[in-house]
């Protein structure tokens, strides 16, 4: 089966295209893009510099991946890539931007992500399996979001935040501190309120194991003394585990920005 191109379609000569991906009408594939297997672009999508697109991988109308980094200075023909995993969704108007040489060189989706209509992705962005970004989120460069992050709509993310496996942003909040696993935070500035509930049960944890992790948000926010004591203190404990493990190294790390925490913590 030979790849459907629209005849209105501009294909670049350089393009690898498997032979069952669909192009759609008025698109734009650059010359140094690889398409996987079964990819789908609609009308008007674009898929342009050193990008490459994961199998199954549906990209909507009037979306642009693989756009030049918005940075001052970037010298032309510098290494910049954009990679996106399988079975990833792109609606309406998402933008994704390729990396810069002052970073891994390389922006990085994981699979299924879905990444809703006008949100945007900016350049050395690491994104982990099964995220989500609803419609008009902004995420500044350098950012990392492990497996399985929910961005509500309209949030805004300082440059080089990260947030660990399963967390949770609500819609309109205006992140610029690290979020632990599996915490929500909300508000302008965002703060942690509490853990991402919903989305630990959608993930198959147990009640055990959520008691197990509740008990020890409790201990690290707001228990007495401070906060390096407490997180000391739940260390020689020995948790067992592997999601109370997570927050305890995520906290631990050394990191570029704040740690994201409650009120008066």
């Amino acid at each position: 089966m030979s790849a459907r191109v629209h005849p209105s379609a501009c294909v670049h000569d350089g393009a690898e295209i498997a032979d069952d991906v669909e192009i759609g009408p008025f698109c734009e594939v650059g010359a140094g893009v690889v398409l996987e297997a079964g990819v789908q672009l609609r009308a008007r999508a674009s898929v342009i510099g050193n990008t490459r697109i994961g199998a199954r991988t549906q990209i909507h109308e009037g979306a642009t991946l693989g756009g030049a980094p918005q940075v001052k200075g970037l010298v032309p023909g510098s290494d910049s890539r954009l990679e996106i995993g399988a079975d990833c969704v792109f609606r309406e108007c998402v933008t994704i931007h390729t990396g810069t040489p002052k970073d891994a060189g390389t922006t990085r989706i994981g699979t299924h992500c879905y990444f809703m209509a006008y949100s945007h992705a900016g350049h050395d962005c690491q994104v982990g399996d099964g995220c989500m970004l609803a419609n008009n989120v902004a995420m500044a460069g350098h950012c990392r979001l492990g497996p399985g992050v929910n961005i509500g709509g309209a949030a805004a993310i300082h440059q080089f935040v990260e947030m660990g496996e399963g967390a949770m942003v609500g819609g309109g909040a205006i992140l610029v501190d690290d979020v632990i696993p599996f915490g929500l935070v909300t508000g302008n500035r965002a703060r942690l309120n509490g853990l991402n509930l919903v989305g630990l049960k959608r993930s198959g944890a147990d009640k055990t194991e959520i008691n197990a992790l509740r008990a020890a948000y409790r201990d690290l926010f707001h228990a007495e003394g401070n906060f390096s004591e407490r997180v000391a203190s739940l260390a020689r404990r020995d948790p067992d585990d592997p999601r109370v493990i997570a927050v305890l190294d995520f906290i631990r790390r050394e990191r570029r920005r704040p740690l994201c925490r409650p009120e008066a913590s």
